[in-house]
């Protein structure tokens, strides 16, 4: 498997807003209208919302190609949930792979880089919000080491959704 997993730039923010559309969108369309689900991609991954991200010292993208086609993303985000008051915390803000590349370990390839960057950085915990109705992406969490620690409301478009806490301790 060639998998070559590298930090974003400037240069990337159109590709990285067209893969987090793409993903997205097939990650979630079956589940949300489509009103709702348009609203979130023109908010949350136009090209100058991802401009600021990627410019946003507090974040990091990563990027995954298999040979040279861009199919999956993290986006790690340093911060602290009230929940997590006292550590230093980094969170898996997003981390998705086109469904056509799934199944390829690339999301477990990212989610090393990402444990990988956390405990490089002296990190305490690293965290990550996830649909309470995915069950694919909680189980593949758990077998990452993941636990639940608490709830917080997601909101694509007008829809309030609920979303899992999940939680890694690095330092025991």
């Amino acid at each position: 498997m060639i998998t070559q997993i590298r930090l974003a730039n400037s240069q990337d923010i159109e590709a990285l807003a067209n893969i987090s559309s793409k993903t997205f969108f097939e990650t979630y369309a079956a589940f949300n209208t489509a009103e709702n689900m348009n609203q979130h991609l023109l908010e949350k991954y136009n090209h100058n919302q991802i401009s600021k991200e990627i410019n946003d010292s507090k974040n990091s993208f990563l990027l995954a190609f298999f040979f040279d086609t861009l199919v999956g993303y993290v986006k790690l985000t340093e911060n602290t949930k009230p929940e997590l008051t006292n550590k230093k915390a980094l969170e898996v803000e997003r981390i998705y792979v086109l469904k056509t590349y799934q199944k390829r370990k690339i999301g477990e390839q990212l989610m090393q880089k990402c444990l990988e960057i956390a405990q490089e950085k002296a990190f305490d915990v690293i965290w990550l919000g996830v649909w309470e109705r995915n069950p694919k992406a909680i189980e593949f969490y758990n077998k990452q080491g993941f636990e639940m620690f608490g709830q917080h409301i997601f909101w694509l478009g007008k829809d309030a959704q609920f979303d899992w806490l999940m939680k890694k301790d690095l330092k025991n």
